[in-house]
């Protein structure tokens, strides 16, 4: 099977390269400094929050030729906003081989995130999460021609396969851990046509789960509903049925409701980019196409889950970013009648990876951000407003919905050692 694989796939695309060349030594380090504040308390969707972590990504492995390398590591996080004193904070491992060709490229292994080609739907994993968990074990492929612009077309497309579906990390006693047997499934492409006026996109995250429950403990928090009874629910005006503690909401330690089976978020769009038009921004570009979630749920008693049921959000979103000279705008607006994340007054951000604010009616981000690129480092320093709620609180129909502003502010540094390793040699020959 796996010659096969080889014969038919790699060889075709350029992917599997012999020949004489020797193998050589090939090694990475990067590191990543994250620092993340969220102002806004009292709230129902995401409270008050702090977060200055560090990251390192130590790898070695073996180049056979320009285009194939099997690469070992890890990558460790420490925390800097807490007392702890232990290293690392959090942890985990990288294996995986690399194929790439002019056009198609595969790794197959413990893949570090960085490899991915695209952004995913906010509503499916947060900034945070992403830092936190930053590998896909399984297989990723890529589609990726060199942009040309005097092409009638370009385009790109990937499609990942991520066993367990995130949480690849390892800290503390593994009775602490979550134990998902679920798979993850990611899909993106982006089109352009008529010298990038007109694109067309779409971003799909599939999760699938295999195990009798929802999380890998029988009932999460301890026992305990991610909100209390009486803490306001957004999408559920008669009241939140699913409490611990209330008749449909489970017995702890034995099994909590509902099972949440599959939940899917697709973001497809339609996009135009004015960057021809003024050459001199690095970026300007509008989009605007659906925003959307499924999840597919049982109630159980016990051991038995009842019919499986469907709960459908359907949603837009309007985006808009322009960039010149590395400082950058961009503006974000999420509307829903049947906002996401339904389950998340039991399950909180332990299953919802995504930004609570999608459960809301509304949701728009305002932000000013800066840039700064150079061949072995990469600065980004956003600061942005967020505007929630609204409507009846429920949907997006009615009045007396409260709300809620938050702020907040991301600092990224990234350096790749590698890099500046070389770019100190080439300044001392």
């Amino acid at each position: 099977m796996f010659k096969s694989f080889i014969s038919k796939v790699l060889v075709p695309c350029g992917l599997l390269v012999t020949g004489a060349q020797a193998a050589s030594f090939a090694y990475d380090l990067k590191f990543v400094s994250f620092t993340y504040n969220l102002a806004g308390k009292e709230n129902p969707y995401w409270n008050s929050l702090v977060n200055m972590k560090n990251r390192i990504m130590p790898e070695i492995g073996i180049q056979f030729d320009k285009n194939q390398s099997l690469m070992f590591g890890a990558w460790f996080i420490q925390n800097l906003h807490t007392h702890y004193s232990y290293f690392p904070y959090s942890w985990g491992v990288t294996m995986y081989y690399s194929a790439v060709g002019k056009n198609f490229r595969a790794y197959v292994g413990i893949i570090p995130r960085t490899y991915s080609i695209s952004s995913y739907p906010l509503a499916a994993f947060k900034k945070l999460f992403w830092f936190k968990d930053p590998t896909a074990r399984g297989a990723m492929l890529q589609f990726k021609p060199a942009y040309d612009p005097n092409r009638a077309w370009n385009g790109w497309g990937e499609f990942i396969i991520d066993w367990y579906g995130g949480r690849n990390w390892n800290n503390g006693p593994a009775k602490d851990n979550y134990n998902f047997n679920q798979m993850l499934y990611f899909g993106s492409t982006e089109w352009s046509f008529l010298k990038d006026y007109l694109g067309f996109g779409a971003k799909i995250v599939a999760f699938h789960n295999l195990s009798s429950y929802s999380m890998g403990d029988k009932y999460p928090f301890n026992g305990k509903s991610y909100l209390n009874q009486g803490d306001e629910t957004p999408l559920w005006p008669n009241g939140y049925p699913y409490f611990s503690g209330s008749k449909q909401g489970g017995v702890p330690g034995e099994y909590s409701n509902p099972t949440v089976l599959d939940r899917i978020y697709y973001h497809a769009y339609i996009k135009t980019n004015l960057k021809r038009l003024m050459p001199y921004m690095d970026k300007i570009y509008f989009q605007f196409g659906t925003m959307s979630e499924q999840e597919h749920y049982c109630v159980r008693s016990g051991d038995k889950c009842g019919p499986s049921q469907w709960y459908n959000s359907f949603g837009g979103q309007f985006d808009f970013d322009m960039q010149y000279k590395g400082f950058g705008f961009y503006n974000k607006y999420y509307f829903s009648d049947k906002p996401q994340m339904k389950f998340y007054a039991t399950y909180g951000q332990s299953l919802y990876t995504g930004l609570p604010w999608y459960h809301a009616p509304n949701f728009e981000r305002i932000a000013l951000y800066y840039v700064y690129k150079n061949k072995f480092m990469s600065l980004r320093a956003d600061a942005f407003f967020n505007f929630l709620g609204g409507g009846n609180g429920h949907s997006l129909h009615g009045t007396g919905g409260k709300w809620y502003t938050t702020f907040q502010q991301f600092v990224t540094l990234s350096i790749d050692t590698r890099e500046l390793v070389d770019f100190v040699r080439s300044r001392h020959h």
